[in-house]
């Protein structure tokens, strides 16, 4: 499953539960993300835009899709 999905009531991102603090952290595995506005383009848009998330997003990204065994499939000029 790509992307963030409801399985057995909890969220889920790869096979990973997915969680969201008070300040809107991303938590995944343990690990805490800054959640930013282009982060979450990048997690919830089937089609992101480009013009709204940074280099450091998109390395977010790719770890968080490594971290849940999620494969990649976007393309991207980094």
């Amino acid at each position: 499953m790509y992307g963030v999905y409801l399985h057995k009531d909890e969220l889920m991102f790869g096979n990973k539960r997915f969680d969201v603090d008070d300040s809107d952290n991303i938590i995944i595995n343990g690990v805490r993300y800054a959640g930013t506005p282009g982060l979450y383009e990048l997690i919830f848009k089937r089609i992101s835009d480009a013009l709204l998330y940074t280099k450091d997003d998109m390395n977010k990204y790719k770890s968080m899709l490594l971290e849940t065994n999620t494969s990649i499939t976007r393309t991207t000029d980094y």
